[in-house]
């Protein structure tokens, strides 16, 4: 009664980090407070607040995007591959995979596709550092240099994006204080 499992299957919160506003810890952590600060105001219980923060670092991004866009082996493609499938089946509820692939019997039993964004970290971090090795290596250096201005660029207007995404979704909450804004939602 008083953990998550107590809850029938059907009665499962439909909490996301797909949801646009969750988006926004991909590039800002604490976007929506700390619970170990006693100032999260998000909408799930600051008991899944790790589930639903995106958050690996704007380095490792950087890095993987590096290592993608360089590294053509096939470790990188399936390293990439599975961290796009992982990310976008951790969408839950707000992606479209979530609605399809939810369907089969092995992914049936993921109560909270969320954790499925563990796994998009832990490809983050291999993939960052396959392009960290690539940028210290000699060969082809111009190259990785250029495919690195690109990564920065490609990451900034997504963050460009993400920023106007969320404002256009927080409209109507924009001049509300944080304390207005936990109050406001359920």
């Amino acid at each position: 009664r008083h953990t998550s499992r107590a809850v029938a299957a059907g009665k499962m919160p439909r909490v996301s980090p797909g949801i646009p506003g969750n988006l926004m810890t991909v590039l800002m952590p604490h976007y929506f407070g700390s619970p170990g600060l006693g100032s999260y105001w998000g909408q799930a219980g600051p008991g899944i607040y790790s589930e639903l923060t995106l958050f690996m670092g704007v380095a490792p991004l950087l890095l993987a995007m590096v290592a993608v866009t360089t590294d053509r082996s096939r470790r990188t493609v399936a390293l990439a591959g599975l961290g796009a499938f992982a990310f976008i089946f951790s969408l839950g509820y707000c992606g479209s995979l979530y609605q399809v692939i939810g369907l089969m019997p092995v992914f049936r039993a993921t109560r909270y596709p969320q954790r499925f964004a563990f796994v998009t970290a832990l490809c983050v971090a291999l993939l960052a550092g396959v392009g960290l090795d690539r940028l210290t290596a000699s060969e082809g250096r111009e190259r990785v240099r250029r495919a690195a201005l690109a990564s920065a660029a490609l990451l900034l207007v997504l963050c460009t994006v993400q920023l106007c995404v969320v404002a256009a979704y927080q409209g109507p909450f924009a001049r509300l204080s944080r304390a207005e804004l936990a109050a406001a939602l359920p």
